[in-house]
């Protein structure tokens, strides 16, 4: 079933009880229903639970039966009611405030809404016979569709006094009043009644919220991942130049080499000194102190407000032991293989200030990088 037809049923499930209510909930499905004149009531729905509620609902607003109904039985198809005899006609007329003996021009008649539990009714009876509203896992759209041009501007002006502004558009002969905004929807079916259907718009949302939020993570992640690439490719040109230098071989005290990016303006000396000093903090033993730190990766953080998972980047300080597999990286491929396949050694250092994790890839973004900096000086 579509996510239209259960809001339907939810507020199916309300109880008919105050008159005033009554009255209100089916004056809106009157305006908004396929035909409502002065020589004939007729709605037609294929929702069963709607259908067994309108009986209850008339008897209960004017004190009369539909003239035509379909039969307890039917379980399924279209289902049609309908009201033609005129005394019972003159009568509706009557009690929704207009004269039977002059041309019905239907309009909203406030004085039938003042109440906020009437205009809670009124709209709940718009929507049963003239809304719609979209599964909102695929988009936010509800709407209410009249075919009375007065009817469709006064629900606009009412929907405004209840906090709720709404669009209009005209659609082959039917006027259509909207919500595409999740929070109106939310609020809108709240008044009405329906707090499940609004509870799952809500959800809804939240999830394509959460969605997003990750996409856009893995959407960064992947562009710093491309960058640590080339980075780290000249990382590994600089240590391959050592090793054909011999270099390495005569400095066999090495513990390990940072890949230092050059594009991070805000990146501070005291910051990576600090981070280097982390990696070759004194232990009891340097016996010990070497054979720990040099299975270890260190790079830089910092915690992201309202996110328990911290913003990583560069620099990234990779232990002596490591250097073998950083000497044979595949090509096109950076020290990012080795973060991923050793995640218990890599330790996060986190900074204060996550500006210093940002890098400057165009003149426009480096431009920022610099008003930025001028701002924290």
């Amino acid at each position: 079933m579509s996510f239209s037809y259960d809001t339907k049923n939810e507020l199916c499930r309300l109880p008919v009880q105050k008159l005033c209510c009554a009255r209100a909930e089916a004056y809106g499905i009157l305006l908004f229903c396929n035909t409502f004149s002065a020589t004939e009531v007729r709605i037609i729905t294929e929702n069963p639970h709607f259908a067994a509620r309108l009986p209850k609902l008339f008897r209960r607003a004017f004190n009369l039966q539909f003239d035509r109904q379909p039969e307890p039985e039917q379980e399924e198809g279209k289902r049609i009611f309908q009201i033609t005899d005129q005394k019972k006609l003159d009568h509706i007329i009557n009690l929704l405030g207009f004269d039977p003996q002059q041309n019905l021009v239907l309009h909203i008649n406030f004085g039938m809404v003042e109440e906020t539990c009437d205009r809670a009714a009124f709209l709940r009876g718009a929507f049963f016979a003239g809304g719609s509203i979209t599964d909102p896992q695929k988009r936010y759209h509800l709407e209410l569709t009249t075919s009375h041009l007065q009817v469709s501007r006064e629900l606009n002006s009412l929907l405004q006094e209840c906090g709720y502004p709404p669009k209009s558009l005209s659609r082959g002969g039917s006027l259509i009043t909207y919500f595409k905004q999740s929070d109106q929807i939310e609020d809108f079916l709240t008044l009405i009644g329906a707090p499940v259907a609004a509870m799952n718009v809500m959800s809804a949302k939240l999830e394509k919220d959460l969605r997003n939020s990750v996409n856009r993570r893995l959407n960064c992640d992947s562009a710093n991942l491309d960058k640590a690439v080339e980075a780290a490719q000249e990382q590994m040109e600089a240590i391959r130049r050592l090793q054909a230098a011999e270099l390495l071989e005569q400095l066999p005290e090495l513990s390990g080499c940072m890949f230092l990016p050059g594009d991070q303006p805000l990146l501070r000396r005291e910051t990576v000194e600090a981070m280097t000093a982390l990696f070759c903090r004194e232990q009891p033993s340097p016996a010990e102190w070497q054979k720990e730190t040099e299975r270890e990766i260190f790079r830089l953080g910092a915690v992201a407000e309202n996110d328990p998972a911290p913003l990583v980047g560069s620099p990234v300080l990779f232990g002596s032991s490591f250097f073998p597999e950083l000497l044979t990286l595949p090509e096109n491929k950076g020290g990012n293989i080795l973060l991923k396949k050793y995640p218990a050694q890599v330790r996060t250092v986190c900074i204060a200030d996550s500006a210093e994790l940002l890098d400057a890839d165009t003149p426009e973004v480096l431009q920022q990088l610099e008003a930025l900096a001028r701002q924290k000086s």
